[in-house]
């Protein structure tokens, strides 16, 4: 009975430990990416047929790419991130040949950003272009990227006109969501950062601080849903997320588990696809 009790627990370790093997190599957060795009499309009542499925296999394979630039250099000797890579190479080259030369030019910024944010930590004075070390940037770069990537390049692949009060709402709203749950990072980043002598939000203003100004942010978040928005399955749908970043606010400090991180607040991703790609 014993044998056959621990044989079912090691069968119920399986999902967690296929879980953990998406986060390492960088599938988790990328399918994360790739869901809130989708939302956008959903949002904007895009038909199935309408989606641009190539610029979602794009996002996906360019978050693998630009999470994986910080430990390609140190992993010369294994074959999976270096294949993994080149795939993920391949993948962004044949996507952007369906892609309007808007969108492209719009992607030139992004990718700057992209590169030069995720420079290496081991490269010597290289590492110090690196945009994360720009005092209290980092946040707003991950914000503005991430909100980019998701709300404006699946506006631009649809030709509809981004700078409408609808999208704008979108954008905000997108970058106020991922800079609330970049906010636990920073904070369970707090001592590496600050013997690093980089300027985040935690170390210039302190965790304490750095926490409520997180929850103002829920705070605002949940305003301007009620404010603009009359759909109440939006409201309620918008409440629930927040009160799941309140949740990570109050338990995350600088002692939480990295993966916790990596599993319940990059997690919350695609909570906000259930949530509104059916609304």
């Amino acid at each position: 009975m014993q044998a056959l009790s621990k044989t079912f627990y090691q069968f119920l370790k399986i999902p967690n430990k296929a879980l953990d093997w998406l986060i390492f190599h960088n599938f988790y957060i990328s399918l994360g990416a790739v869901v809130l795009t989708y939302t956008t499309f959903a949002l904007l009542d895009t038909l199935v047929t309408a989606t641009n499925w190539a610029l979602l296999i794009f996002i996906f394979c360019a978050t693998i790419f630009t999470y994986n630039i910080d430990r390609v250099p140190f992993y010369f000797d294994r074959w999976f991130p270096i294949t993994l890579q080149l795939l993920a190479t391949v993948g962004i080259i044949i996507c952007s040949f369906w892609f309007s030369w808007t969108l492209r030019f719009f992607l030139i910024h992004l990718g700057f950003i992209a590169v030069f944010y995720s420079i290496p930590k081991g490269l010597g004075w290289i590492s110090w272009f690196s945009l994360r070390r720009i005092p209290l940037l980092k946040i707003f770069l991950v914000a503005y990227g991430w909100a980019a990537v998701t709300v404006i390049l699946p506006v631009i692949s649809l030709q509809a006109d981004w700078q409408t009060r609808h999208i704008l709402y979108l954008f905000i709203e997108r970058f106020l969501f991922i800079f609330i749950i970049t906010i636990p990072f920073d904070i369970g980043d707090f001592k590496n950062d600050q013997l690093k002598g980089i300027v985040t939000l935690p170390v210039w203003m302190g965790i304490k601080n750095t926490r409520w100004l997180g929850f103002g942010l829920v705070g605002t978040f949940l305003f301007t849903a009620i404010a603009y928005q009359t759909n109440l399955r939006y409201i309620v749908s918008t409440t629930i997320l927040m009160a799941a970043c309140c949740v990570f606010l109050i338990q995350v400090n600088a002692k939480t588990s990295r993966m916790y991180y990596k599993k319940y607040v990059d997690g919350s991703m695609f909570l906000y696809f259930a949530l509104f790609s059916l609304v």
